[in-house]
């Protein structure tokens, strides 16, 4: 099967990035021909909401160097999977409104049994739409992995489950991964949804012991280390994490490791590491080899989210 694949890679940080790059991984281990067009420029910095920038590159430079990459050495954390195997063609960008032309040409050109689209958020909407719609006589699967923006309300809110209805209705198949967004992507007018559960990444085991990892950065051997891990944002419900932790026994330790997205969910997070000598909070972007040094050093991942689409 000739498959098209469209959106970000590892490149940018941000899971859809890693899920593309493991969907590539897995249509090409299974023998299909694999053309991938990517981005050269996802968002303007000025947008992205912790201002460095949307690409792993980005966050890894000048202030926000992340101290931990002075440890690394051949023992770092890695998986065959990191490496890929496939070229990314990047056609698509923020900054050329109609690079969606260039994109639908060469995949038509490459003749497709199938082009599979990611839907995460209603910036793309102007690029994703039009090359849908060139497209329409392939069929097009759409990978949903928010049926809406998170967290938006208002006219926001309302433009992104607008702009989310049309782009499933152009789709043959909605891919979604949980029950409750196939019952909203179908109530959207989607042709038809299956539920495809998220899988589990690869990318974050490691072969460091816990004793290392604890060392590495900085946390008693003897502690109870709790984590939370990824993007801050109100919905993950960081806040609830740390009021949790404050009222455990100093012996528990919380970790809450990710960039963060709200200035004033920020400003509550630094004031209560403050006030809690168990709250440790590290507000920066972490590689795979860094990511999974803080796994191997957790006894428990925590997920406290407010609300969830299985994404």
């Amino acid at each position: 099967m000739k498959i098209a694949l469209v959106g970000p890679d590892p490149r940018f940080k941000g899971g859809i990035g890693q899920y593309n790059h493991f969907l590539a991984l897995e249509a090409l281990r299974q023998e299909h021909e694999l053309l991938f067009v990517g981005f050269e420029r996802q968002y303007p910095k000025f947008l992205y909401p912790p201002r460095r920038g949307d690409t792993a590159a980005s966050a890894c430079r000048g202030d926000h160097a992340m101290p931990l990459s002075e440890h690394w050495g051949s023992d770092a954390a890695r998986t065959e999977d990191t490496a890929a195997n496939y070229t990314v063609e990047r056609l698509l960008s923020w900054t050329r409104p109609f690079s969606w032309i260039a994109a639908a040409n060469r995949i038509a050109a490459f003749s497709p049994d199938v082009i599979v689209v990611p839907w995460w958020t209603l910036f793309w909407y102007p690029w994703f739409a039009p090359l849908l719609d060139r497209l329409a006589s392939v069929p097009r699967v759409v990978i949903a992995h928010n049926a809406t923006d998170h967290e938006q309300q208002g006219i926001r809110g309302r433009l992104s489950r607008w702009a989310a209805s049309r782009i499933f209705r152009r789709a043959n198949r909605v891919i979604v991964q949980s029950a409750t967004e196939k019952e909203q992507v179908l109530r959207m007018g989607a042709q038809e949804a299956i539920i495809v559960h998220h899988p589990v990444y690869p990318h974050f085991s490691s072969n460091i012991s816990r004793e290392e990892a604890r060392t590495r950065l900085g946390i008693p051997q003897t502690a109870t280390v709790f984590l939370l891990f990824g993007t801050i944002r109100p919905y993950k419900g960081a806040d609830l994490f740390a009021d949790a932790v404050a009222s455990l026994p100093r012996d528990i330790i919380g970790v809450i490791a990710g960039e963060i997205w709200d200035k004033r969910l920020g400003l509550i997070l630094k004031q209560k590491t403050e006030t809690t000598s168990n709250l440790m909070l590290l507000d920066r972007y972490f590689s795979h080899e860094e990511g999974a040094v803080l796994f191997a050093a957790a006894d428990t991942v925590v997920l406290p989210y407010r609300s969830v689409t299985g994404s």
